[in-house]
């Protein structure tokens, strides 16, 4: 196939809902038996971008999950709290929100308000406390630019950690080393590859079995045995996602390309940098072309950074509790308008998102709000247009 019909039927696969097996539908079988969404298209609305429901309660499949436990998950519900089931399931549970609002600097100053959402799950299985689960929302992250960050070196991310902070300048980047090389997908910086995003999205939100994930029952745990025995969507020895369905839907995600910079950057760009922004947020990477080496602009340097207890995650463990990567801040063309913010959607506006930072990032903020309401501004539009 060519790059057009690869692209044309990695599209396909996006949206494609998935069915419970065994179903005359041989190529869509397999869904669950818990799960997530149906599809990828379920989460990655608005151009790849999730949008977060405010509801109180929230939607079986919607563009938020839990994760629960520590980089392990919890023994009992695995890594994810599965919200969705297959006819003859049960889902694990259910998840309602209130958002708590908080002032952003009690001394006034830039930013009047934070807002955070408070989950209570509301779970099935009556024996399991949900008071004692750690639980950490994610929301489904953008998808923009997401094939040419694949092709990043990982020497390149390397040379830009730091994690002594050699040069004193409070910021300590971490690399972090995971299976395949360096990790750069996933709010964790969890995986190293495009591929590997794919296999455990299929695997820990829909309950797909690949090649690189080849457990057929998903996220269900050792002690879910009616979820393990379920019937696949595959005969032993193969997989209900192929090699050749993750290619094409990589050639799908190399559709959604960054849109080109709008207006003049001016005062926003170097403003941005010099309140010390860019220092983890790096512009511009060089990458490898097939016509030769050429530039991006993801604003991201893919590393873990401590970004203070205010953003604590209560489902990881050690130095990852406090420790996000950078997210990178282009947009896709012909995307709307962003629907929350940071790992759980929890900021309504990008001044919100740049006040609840902290930790490695607390002398930034602490610049930004001492700027003028005109350069604070002047930050924000210059955002806006990445």
């Amino acid at each position: 196939m060519g790059e057009p019909l690869d692209a044309a039927v990695g599209k396909a696969l996006f949206d494609k809902l998935w069915v419970a097996a065994p179903s005359s539908t041989h190529s869509s079988d397999g869904l669950g038996p818990l799960f997530n969404a149906r599809s990828c298209a379920t989460c990655h609305a608005g151009h790849g971008e999730g949008i977060v429901p405010r509801d109180a309660s929230l939607p079986a499949q919607s563009s938020l999950v839990l994760r629960l436990g520590g980089e392990a998950g919890d023994p009992r519900l695995g890594l994810q709290l599965q919200t969705a089931a297959i006819g003859g399931f049960e889902a694990e549970g259910a998840i309602t929100q209130r958002l708590v609002i908080s002032p952003a600097n009690p001394a006034g100053g830039a930013g009047a308000r934070l807002s955070r959402p408070v989950f209570t799950l509301h779970l099935s299985d009556a024996a399991i406390d949900p008071a004692g689960l750690a639980i950490s929302a994610r929301r489904t992250p953008a998808l923009t630019g997401v094939a040419l960050i694949d092709r990043i070196d990982d020497a390149a991310i390397l040379a830009g950690a730091d994690p002594d902070d050699r040069d004193g300048d409070g910021i300590s980047g971490i690399a972090r080393a995971v299976d395949g090389g360096v990790g750069r997908f996933g709010w964790k910086a969890g995986e190293p590859h495009l591929a590997d995003q794919i296999a455990s999205a299929f695997s820990i939100d829909i309950g797909l079995s690949t090649p690189l994930r080849p457990e057929a029952s998903g996220d269900c745990t050792a002690l879910q045995t009616a979820c393990r025995a379920a019937p696949a969507g595959a005969a032993p020895g193969e997989t209900e996602v192929t090699d050749t369905m993750i290619a094409m839907l990589s050639a799908y995600l190399q559709t959604f390309r960054p849109r080109a910079a709008s207006g003049d950057a001016g005062a926003g760009a170097r403003l941005f940098g010099e309140i010390g922004c860019a220092a983890c947020h790096w512009p511009r990477w060089t990458i490898a072309g097939d016509a030769g080496d050429f530039e991006i602009a993801p604003y991201s340097d893919f590393l873990l950074h401590d970004l203070g207890a205010g953003l604590g995650d209560d489902a990881a463990t050690g130095p990852l509790a406090r420790e996000w990567r950078t997210a990178p801040l282009w947009r896709t063309k012909g995307a709307g308008a962003r629907s929350g913010l940071l790992h759980d959607g929890r900021a309504l506006s990008l001044d919100e998102a740049i006040l609840w930072h902290g930790g490695e990032a607390d002398r930034a903020r602490t610049r930004y709000r001492a700027l003028s309401e005109d350069d604070r501004q002047a930050v924000l539009i210059f955002l806006e247009t990445l």
